[in-house]
């Protein structure tokens, strides 16, 4: 191998270690402030578990970093080979496990509540029940109603009913 690949692979393995070091410490400080922040006790069983999940990405990235780094001693084509697999393994276990840490923390904020939303949602819904009571309190005696229906059932004036439908 080149030593200006070797010279790479060192510099970018250090930068992988670097960053999953940093993660790891980045991830430390939002799950202390998640679990000061959290109100319920399955708010603080989920932050725990997500920050396992993250601080083991965090572990393997930095795993990845040192794979690459050693590469920068490695001689023997069968040891670089073994090296590079177990770096490609890592790293798309690590896509994989991004990938699956994403999809629980979406369908956890999915499930929980949106206060703000509900009452805009509950205004709305009484806003069209008084619309709907006005207008049934609009009938003329004769039955018809001010308000036009949206009804599919019945055929528009000038329509035929189709037996085929």
């Amino acid at each position: 191998m080149p030593e200006s690949t070797r010279n790479l692979l060192m510099v970018l393995g250090m930068a992988c270690f670097s960053g999953g070091i940093l993660l790891m410490i980045n991830h430390r400080r939002q799950w202390l402030r998640n679990l000061r922040a959290a109100r319920h006790p399955g708010a603080v069983l989920f932050e725990t578990a997500t920050f396992r999940r993250r601080v083991i990405l965090a572990g393997m990235i930095a795993a990845c970093g040192t794979g690459l780094s050693a590469l920068y001693w490695a001689r023997d084509p069968r040891v670089i080979a073994a090296i590079t697999g177990v770096v490609i393994i890592l790293l798309l276990f690590v896509m994989w496990l991004a990938l699956r840490d994403m999809l629980i923390i979406g369908l956890y904020k999915m499930g929980q509540a949106d206060k703000p939303a509900q009452r805009e949602l509950l205004r709305r819904y009484e806003e069209l029940k008084r619309r709907r009571a006005e207008a049934n309190a609009g009938h003329t005696a004769d039955g018809s109603s001010s308000v036009p229906t949206s009804s599919n059932d019945e055929p528009a004036d000038g329509e035929a009913i189709s037996e085929n439908k």
